[in-house]
Order: structure tokens, then sequence, then C-alpha cells
């Protein structure tokens, strides 16, 4: 291949690659001890010296020690119900600290956008998929709409690094690491390893009830029922369609390099 097609192919692969961030929290801008605001809904939640849990650097730590309270932290990614997402990712670190009295799971979900300023994640009418973090073992449960989809292991001690994608096209698998994601279909690794790909399980029907493109809001949430502490960090939600004009560099780059060969004949 020519220098020239080179050069072209590599912006061809740089433009692959442009996925838009939609929301991306490292809680570094907090100081220690307060709460932070970058966020739709909170409660107990309180920014820590994550050495020791999740790594280096602030982190967001929620502390659920009653069986009368609960604690969650939500967060929109989309502006409105009507800028909600067909695919996305959301990627973040998580480490159970492991209360003695531990009982119940921390849940992180995916939903639709809501101006709730408390929880949502808390029931399957609001979050279509979901993975149930058990709070006394190193075990998760995945979800959709209530379904249960099987269960995985995550290492209790250490942090683990979470990377979810979910589709909920009605019509059309979408790219993702590991390779095309069905319609109304998910994958969860953990640690970098795949350990759940499925659809919803209940045929064509459509992780948003219905409706295609329906996620706009992402949380971590305990019941008042439960007992646990869990630190997350380093939050990504990623839109997996690629911006439009990514996709015109890529259409403008396969052009050229065409061009270019029939000129180099």
């Amino acid at each position: 291949m020519k220098k020239r097609e080179l050069m072209v192919v590599g912006l061809l692969l740089a433009s692959m690659s442009g996925y838009s961030a939609l929301y991306t929290e490292n809680f570094s801008s907090y100081g220690i001890g307060v709460q932070p605001t970058n966020t739709t809904a909170k409660l107990n939640v309180l920014i820590i010296n994550g050495s020791g849990t999740t790594g280096s650097g602030n982190a967001a730590q929620l502390t659920d020690n009653s069986a009368s309270t609960a604690a969650y932290l939500e967060s929109n990614f989309a502006a409105n119900e009507a800028g909600e997402y067909g695919a996305v990712s959301i990627s973040f670190d998580i480490y159970n600290n492991q209360l003695a009295s531990s009982a119940g799971n921390m849940t992180f979900g995916i939903g639709s956008y809501s101006n709730n300023a408390t929880y949502t994640m808390n029931a399957n009418a609001t979050r279509y998929f979901n993975l149930e973090f058990a709070s006394a073992a190193g075990t998760f449960v995945l979800r959709a709409n209530g379904a249960n989809l099987g269960s995985a292991t995550y290492n209790l001690g250490a942090s683990n690094h979470i990377e979810v994608f979910v589709n909920d096209s009605e019509t059309a698998g979408v790219g993702y690491i590991g390779g095309t994601l069905g319609t109304n279909s998910f994958a969860v690794y953990v640690n970098n390893s795949l350990v759940g790909v499925g659809v919803k399980g209940l045929g064509a029907s459509a992780l948003s009830a219905g409706e295609s493109d329906g996620l706009g809001r992402f949380g971590f949430y305990s019941a008042s029922t439960s007992i646990n502490q869990f630190t997350v960090d380093n939050i990504v939600v990623n839109n997996l369609i690629p911006e439009p004009a990514s996709i015109g560099l890529l259409l403008i780059g396969g052009v050229t390099v065409l061009f270019l060969r029939r000129r180099n004949r």
C-alpha cells in the first residue's frame, strides 16, 4: 500500500474510534468528605481517598449501614427523554468494602431519562438492565426487565473494572469490542473478560419495554433492607452509535483511498 493510502487508512481507523463520551466522572474535582454534585440523585454518598479500594485518587463511597435507610448514586446521561440513546457502553470500577454485617445487594442499573431527584434504579419498571452485586459474596446476577439471565463472579478484596454494553434498538445491531451486539441485547465484561452476553430472553421484546432508543440514565442503588458499603470510580458512558461527523470521515476516507488506487495504477 502506498504511503498516502496508509495515511488515509490511519485517519479512517482514528475516526472509527470516535464514539462520543456522554458522561465521565472520576471524582477528582471534589474535596474529601463532600458529596458529589455531578449527579442527578444521591443519598449516603461521600468522596473518599480511593487508595486501597478502587486505586489512587478520589472515589465515591456509598454507605448503607442500616436496614432502615438506602444509598444511591444516579445520573442522567441524556439531556431529556427525547434525547435518549439506542446503544451505550458504561464502564466503572467497583470495590466491595465488606462490612461485617453485609447483607443484600448493590444494584447497578440502566434505564430511561428521568428528572426525578431521587432514586429510580430500585424497580424493574425503571431499570431495563441491571447487575446485582451481592454484598456478602463475590457474585452478581445479570437481569433484564427483571428476568434472571445468569450470574457471574467478581473479586472480593480487590477493585473490579466493569464494562457493560447495551443495545436497545429493535432494528439494528451495533459494533462493540466483541464484534456486533445484536438488537435488544447486552454484553458484560469483568476485568476485561467476557462473563455474560445475550438478549432479554423473551424473543424480540425490547429492553426498554417496547420502545427503541430508550436509554438515558444509570445508577447504583442499595435498598433500605440491605446493609453494605461499595466504592465506585472512573465512570464513563459512551454512545455506541458513531457521531455523524465520524461517519462522514469514514465515507470521505473510503472514497479517497479508491481515488488514490485508481490514480496509481
